[in-house]
């Protein structure tokens, strides 16, 4: 278009998204450690708004790529069976299916309070990244919007490094439950 900037790219997003942050639970925070809670944070977050406002949709969507372990390129997407995880996978902001597998798990909000609880404890976690890496910032938030839509408490916090670092480096490090590297 005779732009000062150009890609190699024909399509967007105009990058390799070949390592995107992801967040990590602390299996030792209650309720953390059962799948039904972990999967419903999952499958409630709104990776679209992620994508788009986050990481200025320089991520492939999910339509474009479903989420593995391997990277967008099409030499590793080649290397497995797409039909086999296909079950697996899930394109994210489904509200109704997370609040519908939490109750099946029989986790439910039993006082009141708009929390669900499990044995009486509310599921309410700190979820964290680094203070000014705005791109995970936007990305923690929406996880913590996520959390509000299922009946769990999810505070975002920010960090300096000298703290952050400490939570992944240190496994006796258990003042977080949701952080992302």
């Amino acid at each position: 278009d005779g732009l000062p900037i150009s890609t190699y790219l024909p399509d967007a997003p105009y990058g390799i998204g070949a390592s995107l942050p992801t967040a990590f639970y602390n299996l030792n925070s209650p309720g953390l450690d059962q799948v039904a809670v972990r999967k419903a944070i999952a499958i409630a977050v709104d990776y679209p708004t992620i994508i788009a406002n986050a990481m200025t949709n320089q991520s492939a969507t999910f339509d474009q790529v479903p989420r593995s372990l391997m990277n967008p390129t099409p030499g590793e997407q080649a290397m497995y069976d797409h039909d086999a995880v296909a079950d697996l996978q899930w394109a994210g902001n489904d509200i109704e299916g997370a609040n519908a597998l939490l109750d099946e798990a029989g986790i439910v909000d039993t006082d009141g309070d708009g929390i669900r609880e499990i044995d009486g404890q509310n599921l309410s976690y700190r979820a964290l990244c680094p203070n000014g890496w705005s791109d995970w910032q936007a990305a923690i938030e929406i996880v913590a919007a996520a959390g509000e839509n299922i009946g769990i408490d999810i505070t975002s916090e920010f960090p300096e490094w000298g703290v952050y670092q400490t939570v992944f480096t240190d496994a006796a490090v258990n003042d977080y439950d949701i952080f992302m590297v």
